[in-house]
This record gives C-alpha cells, structure tokens and sequence, in this order.
C-alpha cells in the first residue's frame, strides 16, 4: 500500500492495489501458519494442544478479518492521516491510464496515455 501511494496513487487506489497484490500471498502465509500450529493439536500435552487451539484460531481470525477487512477499512477511514509524518505529492499529478508521474514527464502525458485517446492530437496534450 505505501508502495502504491509513493508512486502517487490515491490513498484509497494504493489501499485497493496492495489488496490486489498482496492480499492471496497474505491468506496464503496465513494458511500455512494455521496448519503449522495445528501440528500441535495433535501433541499428548494438554498445554500443548490448547497453545495450539489458541494460536490457530488467532492466526485464522487475523488473516480473515484483521488483514483482510479490519486494517483496510481503517486505513481508508483514516485517509491521509496514514502517512504523517511523510508528505506525498498529491495524487491529481499521475497520469491514469499508465500510472506514471506527470513530474516525471515535465507535466507531459506519456505516449502510451495519448494513444488512448485517439480525438486528442499531440499537442493538445500538452
């Protein structure tokens, strides 16, 4: 997510592509945790078993919630506010269609970006 908002997407674009990303390499870890611990449940110590039955169903319950809706919710809540004390430019300065800065470019749009929009001659993209 901090990725994507240095490369000057919006907070809310950054939050929805470091979802995209990394939210199956997430629930994947996740899983592999789960079934790690669970390897306890089958211990002959009580102790044992229950640290397991507690561990695997926290790691269950962060994967599922915490990671997956808590902590993305809350950071769209909390908007800008992420990223105090670090400034960013503002996300108005990135070309949509291909994601590259407009700083970048000297406030030019790239050719990539001009070729989508047929009607508009090169000099009017400027």
């Amino acid at each position: 997510i901090l990725e994507g908002r240095s490369r000057g997407l919006s907070t809310e674009a950054a939050i929805v592509r470091g979802m995209e990303v990394n939210g199956n390499v997430i629930g994947v870890a996740g899983i592999i945790m789960a079934v790690a611990f669970s390897g306890l449940l089958f211990s002959s110590t009580v102790m044992n078993q229950q640290l397991a039955l507690v561990m695997v169903i926290g790691v269950v319950f962060d994967v599922l919630f915490m990671q997956s809706l808590f902590v993305p919710a809350l950071m769209a809540y909390l908007g800008d506010f992420n990223w105090w004390p670090m400034r960013f430019p503002p996300p108005s300065l990135i070309d949509a269609e291909d994601g590259n800065s407009l700083l970048e470019h000297g406030g030019e749009r790239s050719d990539s970006a001009a070729a989508v929009e047929p009607n508009v001659s090169s000099q009017q993209a400027r």
